[in-house]
């Protein structure tokens, strides 16, 4: 029985048509795009839809990154503004680890003070990472290999670690790396849930910004905090509005309302920014990838040599230009942009439909049906889908598309003959880490292995390879996984973000290791 919601023939031909034809933002050049630069020190912005999750640094795990990394700090951090990271000082100033990755030792500033008054030192570290531990949502695997914390000094604290781990400074390094709260306001505000109810409406953070007001799906707002140990920002103020769809974030951008738009621009709405005189457009590498994969125990899939030819099929360079207006970078390889050196980490793929068109011709009947899913929430996906699915339509395939809700694939794996053939999402890891990548993805037990495909090779050597941070083994890995064939990077996405011309500091102040994520205190205004 096909559990799978489809459209086929004429219907699957008008989408593509109403997809492709679109529509962009009014080619006017009004509202703040022509606005002088606030005085009041107040920045308004916009997310799309609420928080999954609240701002509280140990359970937000996705889109609360605006709000938990300009309230709360982390011992190091990844340096903005370039794909290609360093891990950079945050609340540690210098960091040694022992040669066999176990003991990380980390100097800390002196001159931190939480957001209720109490100093930071080096007694912060251990109740951050048992309170991780004890809460066991998705960021705690974090802090999962965490044995011990010894604190010699006030501004010394030595993590020890139960097996060697040469990611664990990338993992510190990312956004969802340990994140500190004041012990004091998490014991005085405890409850019966750890402070969690406490941290829906307040913070405990010592970062640049306090949050001074939550009013769910209506917005944030936060203001500077006169204790921060850093320069004092231009915007002192950040008003977070929430707002259910992007034309609605173009609409209030265009009336002066907000005044930056963080995410949510289709290639061709970004086009037609790029036309105006008072806006400053931005296409701003991240780590995320637009990746497909491919299911080997679905229909003409189960033939390794059929998967290749259907990946070198797909056209990257024309995708990246009818989607994205060229604003992205074809993927060439098997990890995420700058995880390795190219030459090491090269994926097989090369674009030549001729062999794909021989196969699909010498198919029974039977074997010329084929699923693709993308996500439901997906517009960008759902046009991927059906322009792949028009092409492969050419060719003589049967194209079904099936609109996965979200959380659907992760029971794919149980069922691999019922699951779909091609699945189209855009994915990123938690740092610029070769094992942050592989793990997600290749083992056996990768929570993002979404149609099981697996090789002993990997299953062994990727413990290795995090123990001993050898390039060369994680260079391996990927090549085994590149001869699965079950993963294609298809494209290096990025943000785009239009600004006033009267903004400054957007590249700077950009992250690239997740999508509309910023440091606010970077912002600025022209003299």
């Amino acid at each position: 029985m096909n559990k799978y919601r489809v459209k086929t023939g004429a219907a699957l031909a008008l989408a593509l048509t109403l997809l492709l034809a679109g529509c962009s933002a009014s080619n006017s050049d009004s509202g703040s795009t022509a606005a002088q630069a606030p005085t009041d020190g107040v920045l308004n912005i916009a997310m799309l839809g609420d928080l999954s999750d609240p701002p509280d640094p140990d359970v937000s795990y996705g889109d609360g990154l605006n709000i938990v990394n300009n309230v709360y700090e982390g011992l190091v951090r990844y340096s903005k503004g370039s794909s290609d990271l360093t891990v950079e000082p945050w609340l540690a100033t210098s960091w040694t680890n022992s040669a066999d990755f176990k003991t990380w030792t980390f100097k800390l500033r002196d001159d931190v003070t939480f957001h209720d008054g109490t100093k930071f030192d080096s007694s912060a570290v251990a109740p951050a990472i048992e309170r991780r531990t004890k809460l066991g949502n998705g960021m705690a695997y974090t802090v999962a290999d965490v044995a011990k914390v010894d604190t010699p000094d006030a501004t010394t604290a030595v993590i020890t670690l139960k097996e060697p781990n040469s990611s664990f400074l990338n993992i510190m390094a990312s956004p969802f790396g340990i994140r500190f709260a004041s012990p004091t306001g998490l014991t005085k505000n405890a409850g019966t849930d750890d402070a969690q109810t406490y941290l829906r409406t307040h913070d405990l953070g010592s970062g640049p910004y306090e949050l001074t007001s939550v009013e769910a799906a209506v917005g944030y707002k936060m203001d500077y905090a006169d204790s921060w140990w850093g320069t004092k920002p231009t915007f002192t103020t950040i008003n977070y509005k929430v707002l259910n769809d992007a034309s609605s974030m173009q609409l209030q951008y265009d009336n002066g309302e907000i005044d930056i738009i963080l995410q949510g621009l289709t290639g061709a709405a970004f086009a037609d920014y790029k036309t105006r005189k008072s806006s400053t457009t931005y296409s701003l590498p991240i780590l995320q990838v637009e990746m497909m994969r491919l299911n080997p125990k679905s229909g003409p899939f189960t033939d390794p040599a059929f998967m290749q030819a259907f990946r070198n099929a797909i056209d990257s360079k024309t995708l990246a230009t009818q989607l994205w207006n060229g604003a992205v970078t074809p993927a060439t390889t098997i990890y995420g942009q700058n995880f390795l050196p190219e030459a090491d980490s090269k994926q097989n793929v090369s674009y030549d439909p001729s062999e794909l068109e021989t196969m699909i011709k010498a198919l029974p009947a039977d074997q010329k049906t084929i699923t693709i899913a993308y996500r439901a929430a997906s517009d960008l996906d759902a046009q991927l889908v059906n322009i792949v699915a028009a092409q492969m339509q050419g060719y003589g395939l049967t194209v079904k598309i099936f609109a996965s809700p979200s959380g659907v694939e992760y029971d794919w794996a149980s069922d691999l003959e019922s699951a779909p053939g091609v699945f189209f999402a855009a994915t990123y890891p938690d740092g610029q880490d070769p094992y942050l990548w592989a793990q997600l993805y290749w083992p056996t037990t990768a929570p993002l292995n979404t149609f099981a495909c697996t090789d002993p090779f990997i299953d062994k050597n990727l413990p290795i390879a995090l123990s001993t941070g050898d390039e060369d083994l994680y260079a391996q890995i990927g090549q085994k996984a590149d001869e699965m064939g079950c993963w294609t990077n298809l494209e290096y996405l990025s943000d785009f973000m239009v600004a006033p011309t009267w903004m400054t500091g957007v590249k700077e102040s950009h992250d690239f290791t997740a999508p509309g994520y910023l440091d606010f205190t970077t912002l600025g205004t022209k003299a």
